[in-house]
């Protein structure tokens, strides 16, 4: 084996798990993480052979797995797709007017209610009564739900925020 090889399976073999558990925290799904998984280790590979000398292979890895989770990031793969969402209240929103939220952007993480919770409260200016009405569900599960949504919405935002 040449060099740039013996690097690559040294350094992959003595961090691969912990880079599979970086990235599957990191990304919404596991398909997701298979391809960030695939293409980190292929840019690797490629630094490898470049012919600068590489003093700390081990942090370029870890710097391209970062890089590599952060452009998944910027291409909005990570959201879910149309089929998820309940596509005719988002008719229904659209034909009241202008969106104030983008419907395909949501973050990982948000259900199918959460979401109907969100569009039906600050798109379609729905009472909790209203809601619960037309889901099924009683006054008082979704304001909770509403409450417990915000949180998780804050601290991921506080989260972001601080990285």
């Amino acid at each position: 084996m040449n060099q740039p090889e013996e690097t690559f399976y040294k350094i992959f073999g003595e961090n691969k798990g912990k880079i599979w558990a970086y990235i599957f925290k990191k990304t919404p799904t596991r398909h997701n993480a298979e391809e960030v998984y695939q293409e980190s280790l292929k840019a690797f590979a490629e630094a490898l052979k470049k012919p600068k000398e590489i003093k700390t292979p081990e942090a370029l890895l870890w710097r391209i797995v970062k890089n590599k989770i952060a452009d998944f990031y910027k291409h909005c793969e990570r959201l879910p797709e149309m089929a998820e969402l309940d596509e005719n209240l988002i008719e229904m929103a659209y034909s009241q007017g202008a969106l104030g939220i983008n419907l395909y952007r949501w973050p990982p993480g948000i259900s199918r209610l959460e979401r109907q919770i969100i569009i039906r409260k600050f798109e379609l200016g729905q009472t909790y009564a209203e809601m619960a009405a037309e889901l099924g569900k009683s006054v008082k599960a979704l304001e909770h739900l509403y409450t417990r949504l915000m949180q998780k919405l804050n601290a991921r935002y506080a989260k972001g925020r601080k990285s």
